[in-house]
């Protein structure tokens, strides 16, 4: 899986952390092809986005939109609010980047078919996504038994 990532607003994050945990992400849901594009922006790109395709006229947290070539594997685009990830981060008592990674491993999961309309579904997606958050903070070559 090829995770391109685009940091279109102000903060310095570690991107290829971010890559890494939506790359576990999709590997642990059995995928291993395709390619996602991951955009860092701020409130107001956010907020025109969700205005713009879902009528909404407020920041959110991410957005996912999936590719219309499947030949190609493009799975589609995750865009993530790093201001309002900050918020959440708070919330979460998490780093900024460990929220902003957790959001883009939510992104890829919504690409691959996954949902979060239900409870029980959402509260699948949060498992997929600690996880995948997890084991990426253990140290290389650790694995739990």
């Amino acid at each position: 899986m090829k995770i391109d990532l685009i940091n279109l607003q102000a903060t310095d994050l570690d991107g290829r952390f971010v890559q890494r945990v939506a790359r576990r992400a999709a590997l642990d849901a059995g995928t291993r092809a395709g390619t996602v594009s991951v955009a860092l922006v701020d409130d107001a790109h956010i907020v025109e986005l969700n205005r713009a395709h879902r009528r909404r006229n407020r920041p959110t947290d991410v957005l996912a939109y999936e590719g219309d070539d499947q030949k190609a594997r493009y799975l589609g685009d995750v865009v993530i609010s790093v201001e309002t990830a900050a918020r959440q981060a708070l919330e979460a008592d998490r780093s900024v980047l460990h929220e902003v990674a957790w959001l883009a491993a939510h992104g890829v999961l919504h690409l691959l078919g996954y949902d979060d309309v239900t409870a029980a579904d959402r509260a699948a997606m949060i498992e997929r996504q600690d996880r995948a958050l997890a084991a990426c903070l253990r140290p290389r070559g650790r694995r739990d038994r």
